[in-house]
């Protein structure tokens, strides 16, 4: 199992998806489709969303307001990041990458 990466609360990150066909090629899809939801209650935090690539390569941002404490008594918060793509209306692959979001006490500041 591969390591969880850890962020601090309303911090904005830069998720970098590569794609690849299934010989290995740099490939880009037709679409993807992308939505982020909080491990521990399943609720939404970002609704599915589409995006058009215009390479192999493309970066998501993931915002501060992602990435906010749902629940102030906890330490963390385990947030997943849910990928599918697709040529034309085929669905090519699906991805997962779970990340942990450090509950900062004094954040944001009143």
């Amino acid at each position: 199992m591969s390591t969880i990466t850890t962020i601090n609360e309303r911090s904005t990150r830069k998720m970098r998806i590569r794609f690849f066909d299934f010989d290995g090629r740099p490939f880009t899809p037709t679409y993807f489709k992308y939505s982020i939801h909080d491990v521990q209650t399943g609720a939404t935090i970002k609704p599915v969303t589409e995006v058009v690539p215009t390479g192999s390569v493309c970066d998501v941002i993931i915002t501060s307001a992602d990435n906010a404490i749902i629940n102030d008594n906890l330490q963390s918060e385990l947030k997943c990041f849910t990928l599918e793509w697709y040529l034309a209306t085929t669905l090519m692959g699906t991805a997962e990458l779970i990340y942990r979001v450090n509950n900062l006490k004094k954040v944001p500041f009143a």
